[in-house]
């Protein structure tokens, strides 16, 4: 099972689960335009992640996303001169419940 979450420029969050992971088509929706992958952001909750955004974004204008690279910086444990804007897709497994 796997958990995408969207971190909406407006730092709202959107977040489902689907049996299989998003396909291409489904996360250019998600960013709205061709896809990138954030570089060095491994990991969500302790999860191993693939996070992507709109390799287009900064040409086009995108607005700040301001969560996202909050959340980004956290991950990589500094800052770094660079930022995210528009929408950020964050997509990990969902972990399994162990049964009593």
């Amino acid at each position: 099972m796997k958990r995408d979450i969207v971190i909406a420029a407006t730092g709202e969050l959107r977040e489902h689960s689907q049996p299989k992971a998003p396909t291409l088509d489904e996360l250019q929706k998600l960013v709205g335009g061709y896809i990138q992958q954030v570089s060095h952001w491994t990991k969500h909750d302790g999860l191993k992640a693939d996070v992507w955004c709109d390799d287009d974004g900064k040409v086009n204008d995108k607005p700040f996303n301001r969560r996202a690279t909050t959340m980004w910086y956290a991950a990589l444990g500094q800052t770094v001169g660079d930022h995210l804007v528009g929408d950020v897709v964050i997509v990990t497994s969902v972990p399994k419940v162990k049964e009593a």
